[in-house]
C-alpha cells in the first residue's frame, strides 16, 4: 500500500489543526482610575474586549463584587474579530476615602475563562461629619442631656441644610435651614430626654439637603438610661 499520498494530506491538515485557537478574548485596559469625586456621584466606563480567536467568543457571566457596581456587557456571543464591551456604573452615596471595585467576566476563552476588570478613585465627602454617630450618656429617667454635631462643605459650592429631625420621640432638636458655604461650618444640637423602660434609646439624625448627590443624611443617635437611676 502507497501511504505517501496520506502522509502528504496530513502534512497538509497540520498547519491549519496548529492553527487553530478557539475563542480568545482580548483586552487593553483592566483598570480605570476615575480620580477624586464628590460622595454621591456616579462613575460610568466601559471596558472593551475583543475576539481574537477562530470561534465565537461566548460570555457566561459578568458581575461585580459589590452591589454598588452595576455592569452589563454589550452582547454575549461575540463573533470572531468581533468586539463587546463591559459597562460599569459605580454609586458612591456610601464610600468615602480610597475604593477599589472589581468587575468579574467569564467567558468560554479556553486559556482565559476569567477576565478581572478594576475601578479605583477617591470619594471624597461633600459634607464632612465631626462624628458618623451620637453617643449620649447615661442618663437617669427624665434628666435631659445633649450633644453636639458639626456640619463642613468641602464643595465647591454653597449647601442649603436642613429641615433637621429625628426618629426617636426621645430625641429633639431645634434647627432651621441654613445655607452652608464652601468651606463653612455650623453646629447642631440634639437634646436627649429618655423615659422609663427603657435601657437604651436608638434613633437617627435625618439632615436634609438640597445636594442632589447627597439629599439625606443619617446620623446613628443612642441614648443610655443608667439602670436603677430615678
Amino acid at each position: 500500500m502507497n501511504r505517501k499520498p496520506i502522509l502528504c494530506l496530513l502534512l497538509l491538515l497540520l498547519p491549519s489543526v496548529a492553527c487553530a485557537l478557539g475563542p480568545k478574548i482580548e483586552v487593553n485596559e483592566t483598570d480605570f482610575d476615575f480620580g477624586t469625586v464628590l460622595q454621591g456621584e456616579k462613575i460610568e466606563h466601559a471596558f472593551a474586549f475583543h475576539n481574537a480567536g477562530d470561534e465565537p467568543l461566548l460570555i457566561d457571566r459578568v458581575k461585580s463584587s459589590c452591589g454598588c457596581t452595576a455592569v452589563l456587557v454589550s452582547e454575549k456571543e461575540i463573533p470572531p474579530g468581533g468586539d463587546g464591551e463591559v459597562k460599569a456604573t459605580f454609586d458612591s452615596t456610601r464610600f468615602r476615602g480610597g475604593v477599589v471595585k472589581t468587575i468579574y467576566l467569564y467567558s468560554n476563552d479556553p486559556t482565559r475563562s476569567l477576565v478581572q476588570f478594576h475601578l479605583r478613585g477617591k470619594v471624597q465627602e461633600e459634607i464632612r461629619l465631626s462624628s458618623r454617630s451620637l453617643i449620649i450618656g447615661p442618663l437617669a429617667p427624665g434628666q435631659r442631656s445633649q450633644a453636639e454635631i458639626t456640619l463642613t462643605n468641602l464643595s465647591r459650592t454653597p449647601v442649603t441644610i436642613g429641615p433637621v429631625r429625628t426618629t426617636a420621640r426621645e430625641l429633639k432638636v431645634d434647627f432651621e435651614p441654613t445655607l452652608l458655604g464652601p468651606g463653612a461650618s455650623l453646629t447642631l444640637e440634639v437634646i436627649a430626654r429618655p423615659g422609663e423602660g427603657k435601657p437604651v434609646v436608638s434613633g437617627y439624625l435625618l439632615i436634609r439637603t438640597d445636594s442632589s448627590r447627597l439629599p439625606e443624611i443619617r446620623v446613628p443617635v443612642q441614648v443610655r438610661v443608667a439602670t436603677g437611676a430615678r
